[in-house]
């Protein structure tokens, strides 16, 4: 008699946590996105390869322009979908 009450205890337990599981990492997730509106953003990554220079030219190495890097987090910065660079 010991054993059932002991297995069912551990049953309940083990559903008790399973539920609180549930109910964190999946009910209220997916509660709050409907709540605001599936709000959802990327992130922008923008490469930098090298020297940053005013024009990008230099010989024999490789540059980034100064000039181009600031356009792409110009566009980064209009687009609605990327909230972080």
């Amino acid at each position: 008699m010991k054993k059932k009450v002991e297995r069912s205890l551990a049953r309940k337990i083990a559903w008790t946590v399973l539920a609180v599981i549930a109910v964190l990492f999946i009910i209220l997730p997916f509660f709050n996105s409907l709540l605001n509106g599936w709000n959802l953003g990327n992130v922008a990554v923008i490469s930098v390869e090298g020297v940053i220079i005013r024009d990008g030219k230099m010989f024999g190495s490789d540059t980034a322009s100064s000039k181009n890097i600031v356009s792409f987090l110009k566009d980064a910065e209009e687009d609605k979908m990327i909230k972080a660079v």
